[in-house]
């Protein structure tokens, strides 16, 4: 059958030259090969997807390695941490399990449960009954006719009286018969013709 001007048969040529590629954005590459009749699409490599990427502010980015990086001292310097935490409060920060934020309620059931066992003893000594005992038995000063005695073992202290003597000042004992003792003044009571 002869071949008409409009349906023609059938050829690869006439197949391939009806078709084209077109490629309008993107990375990447799609082309066509009319004498083959093959399409090829190439993706986009690592320098289309690092150009993609960008970085402001603290963080930087190199696009020929596309390694994101933050450089302490050059980022984010000492002053912006400064102003930073002067911005902040103990409201800002978690609190951890162990080192627990100061309060007042805490303190004070804390303290609730603690002694002076509890607590180093400083320059100014806690009270003990021992410790007064030796306090006074080393700084009680007796007059004449008196005289101290301290036994550590039993807490026991003791002041004694002298018994006076012509040469010897100390205690003494008035009979009552004759004598008459008054707030601490000796009266003889009564003459009678003893021996003085």
């Amino acid at each position: 059958m002869t071949e008409g001007s409009t349906n023609l048969y059938f050829a690869d040529a006439l197949a391939r030259a009806a078709v084209n590629a077109s490629q309008t954005g993107g990375d990447g590459a799609f082309t066509y090969d009319l004498p083959s009749g093959i399409f090829t699409y190439v993706g986009p490599d690592e320098t289309n997807y690092r150009a993609a990427f960008s970085a402001t502010g603290d963080l930087s980015y190199n696009p020929s390695t596309g390694v994101f990086s933050i450089d302490v001292e050059t980022e984010y310097t000492k002053a912006n941490f400064d102003s930073d935490l002067g911005d902040a409060t103990t409201d800002d920060l978690p609190e951890g399990t162990t080192n627990l934020y100061y309060t007042d309620g805490r303190f004070d059931s804390a303290l609730g449960t603690k002694t002076t066992d509890d607590v180093t003893e400083g320059s100014n000594l806690y009270y003990t009954d021992e410790r007064v005992d030796d306090r006074i038995a080393t700084t009680i000063s007796v007059s004449t006719g008196l005289s101290t005695s301290y036994d550590d073992l039993s807490n026991n202290f003791e002041i004694s009286l002298s018994q006076a003597s012509s040469t010897q000042l100390g205690g003494a004992k008035f009979d009552s018969v004759d004598f008459l003792v008054t707030a601490g003044n000796v009266e003889i009571a009564t003459i009678d013709c003893g021996t003085y």
